[in-house]
């Protein structure tokens, strides 16, 4: 944990960062059943959304699959384990990077939507700098595993499994040294809507970090 905060702040100067907090949709065949259009995606194919948390070195550290692809990226992570632990287990002393699509929290710092002075673009600056990553994950995931940049074709469950299977394996060749990948190998980041919720909590911690981090 102190390693992935160290490489966080190295590369964005924010502190304490546990990861880059996305979700990515995979493609799947209709489920079928009368729950299969929840399955089609705003890109108007059927999915899944699948939230994942990176750090610095592209590695998966969290990893939800259950959710059909019509589903908020929000939503997900307002029912995942992941939020519990950074509310509860960690009591919020550290935070994750999100876009726009996020809410703003004591965890989960996002951007401001209307920076309005120099030190909020510099801080829009460093954490669209850490937040990539997520990003750059989800390319090199994809890459190296074509099935799920294009359709698995399978049952759901089956679906699951495969997708479970390969970020499996791309964190075992991520911990090998494996560079397989390009480093410029991006997904684009499709923010569906902006989210304008924010808590007391998330505002005082995003006004704290830039007066001590960026309003030099």
């Amino acid at each position: 944990m102190i390693k992935v905060c160290d490489d966080f702040e190295n590369r964005c100067g924010i502190p304490n960062v546990l990861g880059a907090l996305d979700c990515t949709l995979i493609k799947i065949a209709s489920p079928g059943g009368d729950t299969a259009e929840r399955f089609r995606s705003r890109k108007s194919t059927f999915a899944l959304n699948v939230q994942t948390l990176s750090d610095v070195e592209l590695s998966i550290r969290n990893l939800v699959v259950r959710w059909p692809g019509s589903t908020h990226d929000s939503t997900i992570l307002d029912h995942s384990y992941l939020r519990a632990h950074l509310e509860v287990d960690l009591q919020e002393k550290y935070v994750v990077l999100g876009d726009s699509g996020y809410p703003l929290r004591s965890y989960l710092m996002t951007p401001f939507l209307n920076p309005a002075n120099i030190h909020q673009r510099r801080f829009n600056t460093a954490q669209i700098l850490g937040r990539n990553v997520v990003e750059r994950q989800y390319g090199v995931w994809k890459r190296r595993f074509r099935c799920i940049d294009s359709k698995l074709r399978c049952r759901l469950d089956n679906a699951q499994k495969i997708i479970i299977a390969t970020a499996v394996l791309h964190n075992i060749a991520i911990g090998k040294g494996d560079n397989y990948a390009a480093a410029d190998d991006y997904e684009d980041d499709d923010v569906d809507s902006i989210n304008y919720d924010q808590t007391n909590g998330g505002v005082a911690r995003r006004n704290a970090i830039v007066a001590a981090r960026f309003t030099f």
